[in-house]
Formats: C-alpha cells, structure tokens, sequence
C-alpha cells in the first residue's frame, strides 16, 4: 500500500510473466521459481521504473544475485531484446497481452509475493479536479 498520505483503489491485480528466448531450457515449463532464473542475464526497464523495483527486491529477498544485460523505456524493446537472445525479462502478463505474439516464450511467475499491482492513487485531501473525480466514480461503479 502506499503512504499514509494517499487514498487508492486498486483497479487490478495482474501475475508476472518470465520472458525466455526461444530454446530456453525453462521456455516448455508452465511455471518457473525466480531462482530458477538466477544464472540469466536480465533485461530490466530503466531506472525508475516501479517493476525494477520489485523485481529488485525479490531477487534480493531470496540472497540471489540480479544479472543486468540491458534496460529500456520500452516493452517492445524489451521483448525484441528477449528475442534476439540477449537475456530474459519479467513482465506483467497485462503488457505482455497488449504487445500481441511476442517472439519468445512466456512462463509464469510461481511466487506468491510476485505479482503486479494496478492502481489509482490520489494524496490525502487533495482537491481533484472534475476530471479526475469523474475517473473515481468511474471506477467506484466498475469495481461494485
């Protein structure tokens, strides 16, 4: 959750893909532990990216060592990068959706603590605009 000072409502709650190369070891396997991914390079976002963060702190969770081969403000690139076999990337199965057929395998996650929060967030008092509150009653008749 975020700080005490913001108000939110989580939209949805997505499951993290393993992106691997084709010929991949891993790439026929339904799910994979992130350990299992310790000995590849990854393809990360660039800096400041929320999911860098979370990937981040899981590896470090679990005292295993992050190999970084590349980074992009991109998911296409990203994707394109796991294709051409420079490394392999964990995505929210919600992008990996949107970018079509990727040319790489997709493998699930299988951590509990790994998965990929969508939400509307907003500081504590703040005034919203009309746009704005329009969205959130929006989203308060979706979510009912």
């Amino acid at each position: 959750p975020p700080p005490d000072d913001f108000e939110w409502k989580e939209l949805m709650e997505e499951p993290l893909m393993a992106l691997l190369p084709e010929g991949h070891p891993l790439g026929e396997r339904e799910s994979v532990k992130l350990a299992e991914l310790a000995a590849d390079p990854f393809i990360l976002f660039e800096p400041g990216f929320a999911l860098n963060s979370l990937i981040t702190s899981a590896f470090r969770k679990r005292r295993v060592e992050l190999k970084e081969a590349a980074r992009s403000a991109h998911s296409d690139i990203i994707v394109a990068l796991v294709a051409a076999g420079v490394g392999v990337a964990i995505l929210p199965r919600l992008v990996i959706d949107s970018l079509g057929s990727p040319r790489a395998k997709i493998v699930r996650i299988d951590e509990p603590d790994l998965t990929w929060h969508i939400a509307v967030i907003w500081r504590k008092d703040a005034t919203l605009s009309p746009a704005a509150l329009k969205w959130l009653e929006l989203i308060q008749e979706r979510s009912r």
